[in-house]
């Protein structure tokens, strides 16, 4: 950073040479200029004395400490809760104490602790029966699956055989023979599956199937109602802090609008006073604000001596007195003032103050009162959700019970009666079925059964032998007859069995999709009883110093109540300020040195970490905003309090004229400083601004110019190189 200077005007003075000094560098001159012509380097007409040198001015950069305003932080800090509602049990630490990672802080009462265990126990052995019956069903039966697959494949071979010799001889309504099969094979299932609930009942005992879904639906209805338990807890805890938080702000907003009152007139407001707007009760009280506040009042003009309290009037004489005659800063006050006119860091509105501080009163009020209705309704909910899921409870067990207990006569007695009534709708659907078929009915089934035995003898017969009669018109009928017959059985059968593959493996479905769904609520379940359990006690996240301790034996905490707060030591951040005039010499990446007052001045290397470009004014300074952050070495101490620091940033001035402190010259106090420069072969003494010093060299600010030559002694040079010298050629 090039570094602004004040100039001077030079004052040059030459020097008195006598006639053989001069006629001596006459000569020396036309010597160099002849060496010169020769081919010789270039040399300087000047003849030194003896101990004297030139030494070139330079550019080159200058390291300079910049201060910085800011405090000691800690940037690695924790906040630690409860995760969920209980009474705290165990406090083992204490505000200041250093802690390790892992260590227990706090803790929950130990039966809160073992209800939290029994609830995770009890969430894990409902997550296993869940898990056991999803393992039932993801394990297939392959006798019965075979068995169900056979009879479809003989089923379907039997069917396309009958079909096919069928079709070469009627040719019945695909409709409505359709329709009569599909009765058939429906009333089929009905028979199979009420025989089987039927001998289920009759050996005492419900089908498994209804077991199984009977102790599930205790299962989840137990699981309801502890989340519903939960759910009023944690509704109660936070409305009971919504509601606190809600009523410490009305009495605050409450005690301030009083004390208002006091304050600037001695009034001490009534309950019908209190929620009347400020203007209103000005203007019932008869009091202009503007005229009361006036030094120039006579009621008031009193001097020294108090005015006379006055009956007729609200507030108090006295209190209004003393504001215009004693307060040092009665010029500041204003009775009232134009809503849109700011006023300045010392002027103080008398009305605005009253109007400010009577909605603020009235927003507390009125959010204490949503609040309150809001938390009635919210507990209300959370109390009903619970009592309904109590009740479901109750009923699912009661359910479970009387499967448990085996089935009453009347549950054996409707099995019988759904078995019969699926009989009685199967004989009704296959005599549909036949009437359907060539409207055949019961006496022609019976002929046609004696004509199918007959028939069938024939069938034995030789084709070709005597009385055979496959080519007559009877047995034209007869195959027709015999036909129809094998194909109802076969499309019959056929039904049945495809039906019976699909719907155990649709019902296989639905259970294993239920199964499912079932693991994984238990599983989520089990998870947050993990984390409450998990969160019913506190311990520190890393090795730190506890700064905040909120919590005491037997006292009731929620989830978002702020317990232990933990500082990490060992890093610390210093948040501050640097002036615009050095931030240009601030970079992310420099070193700075925090010193520790209260640690005997310690110092504590650190880094810039971040250094912003948005410029920031406070009282008509200009700042920028700088982050130093410093590793804390072993040994150190660093108090977590308000620790008294200060800090310098190790910065670099660049592009500044430096020149050996000895080359410049005072003549006497408070003359200004000197050189000697050597300018068209002639030494002149050129008045200089002068700046920082580093190292033996001296910052030039104006007075000579890079490349020109100062005179110094050889026995005063300074030995050290200038630093960062920009190397520009030679002078």
């Amino acid at each position: 950073m090039t570094v602004d200077g004040i100039l001077v005007r030079p004052q040059k003075t030459r020097w008195k040479l006598n006639i053989k000094g001069l006629f001596g560098s006459f000569v020396l001159a036309a010597f160099l200029l002849g060496a010169a012509a020769c081919g010789g380097e270039s040399a300087s007409f000047l003849e030194l004395e003896d101990g004297q040198e030139l030494v070139q001015v330079k550019l080159g950069s200058l390291p300079t400490e910049i201060p910085m305003d800011g405090a000691l932080v800690f940037p690695n800090t924790a906040t630690l809760k409860f995760e969920s509602r209980g009474v705290v049990g165990e406090v083992t630490t204490r505000v200041g104490a250093r802690v390790k990672a892992g260590e227990l802080l706090v803790s929950f009462e130990k039966l809160r602790m073992a209800q939290l265990v029994k609830s995770l126990a009890d969430g894990r052995v409902a997550l296993t029966l869940a898990q056991s019956e999803l393992n039932i069903l993801k394990i297939s039966n392959p006798e019965m699956v075979a068995q169900v697959q056979a009879s479809v494949a003989k089923a379907a071979i039997a069917s396309d055989d009958a079909a096919e010799r069928y079709d070469d001889l009627v040719d019945p309504k695909e409709l409505q023979l359709s329709t009569a099969e599909n009765a058939v094979a429906l009333a089929l299932i009905e028979v199979e599956d009420a025989a089987e609930d039927y001998d289920d009942l009759k050996n005492g005992q419900y089908p498994d199937d209804v077991v199984r879904d009977a102790r599930n639906a205790v299962t989840f209805a137990r699981t309801g109602l502890d989340a519903a338990r939960r759910t009023l807890d944690d509704t109660m805890l936070e409305w009971e802090d919504k509601l606190r938080f809600a009523q410490e702000e009305a009495d605050d907003a409450y005690a301030d609008h009083l004390d208002l009152y006091r304050y600037w007139l001695g009034v001490e407001l009534t309950d019908d006073e209190l929620h009347v707007d400020p203007q209103d009760l000005f203007d019932a009280w008869g009091l202009d604000l503007d005229e009361t506040f006036d030094r120039a009042n006579p009621a008031y003009a009193t001097g020294f001596k108090p005015a006379e309290e006055n009956s007729a009037t609200r507030w108090r004489e006295f209190t209004v007195w003393a504001w215009v005659n004693l307060y040092p800063g009665y010029r500041s006050i204003r009775g009232t003032c134009a809503d849109n006119l700011i006023l300045g860091g010392s002027v103080r509105c008398i009305a605005r103050e009253f109007d400010a501080q009577f909605d603020l009163f009235d927003a507390a009020t009125d959010n204490l009162i949503t609040v309150t209705d809001k938390s009635v309704k919210a507990i209300g909910s959370a109390q009903d959700a619970l009592t309904a899921a109590d009740d479901k409870l109750l009923d699912v067990s009661d359910d479970f019970d009387d499967i448990e207990d085996g089935p009453e006569p009347g549950e054996l007695l409707k099995a019988a009666s759904r078995f019969g009534l699926a009989m009685a709708e199967l004989e009704e659907a296959e005599e549909d079925l036949a009437e359907i078929i060539h409207n055949v009915g019961p006496q022609d089934v019976a002929r046609a059964q004696s004509a199918l035995a007959a028939a069938q003898a024939r069938l034995d017969r030789p084709s070709n032998g005597p009385g055979s009669g496959r080519d007559g018109a009877g047995g034209n009928a007869m195959d027709i007859e015999l036909a129809v017959a094998e194909k109802i059985l076969a499309e019959s059968q056929l039904q049945v069995a495809q039906i019976q593959l699909a719907g155990i493996a649709e019902v296989h479905k639905q259970q294993l999709i239920a199964a499912e769904a079932a693991v994984e609520a238990a599983q989520e379940i089990v998870a947050d009883l993990e984390e409450d359990l998990k969160g019913g006690l506190i311990r520190a996240p890393f090795d730190g110093v506890v700064v905040f301790l909120n919590a005491e034996k037997d006292e009731l905490v929620d989830d978002e109540s702020r317990i232990v707060d933990i500082v990490d030591p060992s890093v610390v951040e210093v948040r501050g300020v640097v002036d615009a005039s050095n931030i240009a010499s601030v970079r992310e990446g420099a070193t700075a040195n925090i010193t520790l007052h209260e640690s005997d001045d310690q110092v504590l290397r650190g880094i810039v970490t971040s250094v912003s470009r948005a410029p920031r004014t406070e009282r008509g300074v200009v700042s920028f905003a700088v982050t130093v952050r410093a590793e804390v070495p072993q040994g150190i101490e660093v108090s977590v309090g308000l620790t008294p620091i200060s800090t310098v940033i190790v910065g670099e001035r660049a592009g500044v004229l430096l020149v050996p402190g000895n080359a410049i010259a005072v003549e006497m106090p408070g003359s200004p400083p000197t050189v000697k420069v050597v300018r068209d072969g002639i030494m002149v003494v050129q008045e200089v601004v002068t700046g920082d010093n580093h190292n033996g060299w001296t910052v030039i600010r104006s007075g000579v110019e890079e490349g020109e030559e100062v005179v110094v002694t050889s026995d005063g040079l300074s030995s050290s190189r200038p630093p960062d010298i920009e190397d520009t050629g030679s002078g």
